[in-house]
Order: structure tokens, then C-alpha cells, then sequence
């Protein structure tokens, strides 16, 4: 086990949110208690089962605040404690670092060929579309359909063309950034 440095910036974010959260937390198990008791309470068939349950209600809800006040501090000191153990463990065990080919799902010579075949695509694309385009108007003509309608067609296929160009940008980045930390690798 690798030793965990608690000056991370990803441990000190998590820790810092986990405290933020765990007032409006310990609210909603307060509630979800309450609300059990409540229901215990209208079942209960003796009458002494229910004076209990209604006295836990009382207090449950006169120590609300005082829970939601002190509960952060609580979590925050459980994280560090738990920090702390986890630093303390010896490094004799630790593992050897993952390095990032270990992760590399798709071979570099793929990665490229698929750019290319993406930069291909976008550049053929617009010549295509554009031919096709004119070749159902004319169908559409051929067949006696309305061309006014055709270009509401064209319109409504803007919106799913757009989330197509957004994955094909997206992706040629997320590529590009690949390859680029593979060569800088290899320097």
C-alpha cells in the first residue's frame, strides 16, 4: 500500500466537501429517524411503547441543532485520524507506481489511424452532405413531395449534426492530448 500524503490537493478537497455535507447529512438522518419513530409510534399497541417513542421524538428533536453543529467536527477528525493511519503504514508493502502505458487501452499506431480517418471524415463531409442534399430535393421533387417541408427537415437535423460535430472535436482532443503525453513519454 502506497503511502498517502495528506497534503493532496484531491484528499484536502474531498475531506473539506465531506465536512461541508455532512451538516445537511446528519439533517436528513435526523429526519429519516424521526420519521421511523413516528411510524413505530402510530403502530405501537401499548401504551407505555408509545409514550417511549414519543419521549425518543422529543429529545431527537431537541438535540437536532446541537447534532448539526458538532457532526462536522466529528467527520473532520475521523478523516484526519484516518489520514493519519493511513500514512503511518510501512512502506516496505508498497506497490511499484502504474505507469501510463500499463493503462493504454489502444495501441499508438491505432490511436493515429483512427485521427487520420476523423480528419478525413470532416473534410469529406461537408461535400457529401452537400451533394446529398441536392440530390433529395430533387427526389423529393420526382416524387411530387413538397421542398418546403424539406427544409424543416434540414433545420431539425441541425440539432443532432451539432452533438455529432461535438463528439468528433471532442474525441480528436481527447487523441490529440493522448498522443502528445505518449511522445512527451518517450523524450
Amino acid at each position: 500500500m502506497q503511502a498517502v500524503s495528506t497534503q493532496s490537493p484531491l484528499i484536502n478537497r474531498a475531506r473539506q466537501e465531506a465536512v461541508f455535507l455532512s451538516s445537511s447529512l446528519i439533517d436528513r438522518c435526523v429526519e429519516a429517524a424521526l420519521a421511523a419513530l413516528e411510524g413505530a409510534e402510530r403502530s405501537a399497541k401499548s401504551v407505555a411503547l408509545r409514550l417511549q417513542l414519543g419521549e425518543a421524538m422529543a429529545a431527537l428533536t431537541k438535540r437536532r441543532a446541537e447534532l448539526r453543529a458538532a457532526f462536522p467536527g466529528q467527520v473532520d477528525q475521523a478523516v484526519g485520524e484516518a489520514l493519519m493511519s493511513a500514512r503511518e503504514v510501512p512502506a516496505s508493502g508498497a506497490r511499484a507506481p502504474v505507469a501510463d502505458d500499463d493503462l493504454a487501452l489502444v495501441e499508438d499506431a491505432e490511436v493515429a489511424r483512427f485521427v487520420e480517418a476523423s480528419r478525413l471524415q470532416q473534410t469529406v463531409m461537408p461535400v457529401v452532405e452537400q451533394n446529398l442534399s441536392r440530390l433529395d430535393s430533387l427526389m423529393s421533387s420526382a416524387l411530387g413531395l413538397p421542398v418546403e417541408g424539406l427544409a424543416l427537415l434540414i433545420a431539425i437535423d441541425t440539432i443532432p449534426d451539432m452533438f455529432k460535430t461535438l463528439f468528433n472535436v471532442t474525441a480528436d482532443m481527447v487523441v490529440a492530448v493522448l498522443l502528445s503525453r505518449g511522445r512527451s513519454a518517450e523524450a
